[in-house]
């Protein structure tokens, strides 16, 4: 990025940071499919065979895997661009039923 500094001070007070570091792998990154990890975790936490597609996650204070907003939408969006419409339906019925989603 070329040294703007007018907007790199606009861009902060907006709370948007140049030099943030990123945040890290997920943890679902860190398990890819077909790991050990993933084997151990339920099927039910997936809407595609072999593992994939994750749209649960575990809440310690239920004690039990719950749908998530955000891993709904991401499995959307790679479902559409993995051209997977089985996945993407499913997880649109999904966001719609728990969350109220439209997409």
């Amino acid at each position: 990025m070329m040294n703007y500094p007018h907007i790199k001070k606009l861009l902060a007070e907006s709370g948007v940071h140049l030099d943030a570091k990123p945040r890290g792998l997920t943890e679902w990154q860190k398990t890819p499919a077909g790991s050990k990890k993933r084997e151990d975790i339920p099927s039910k936490v997936f809407l595609g065979e072999n593992k994939t597609y994750p749209v649960m996650s575990w809440d310690a204070s239920k004690g039990e895997y719950v749908y998530r907003e955000q891993m709904l939408r991401a499995a959307i969006s790679r479902a559409n661009s993995q051209n997977r419409p089985d996945i993407s339906k499913r997880a649109s019925a999904l966001l719609k039923k728990h969350f109220g989603g439209d997409d």
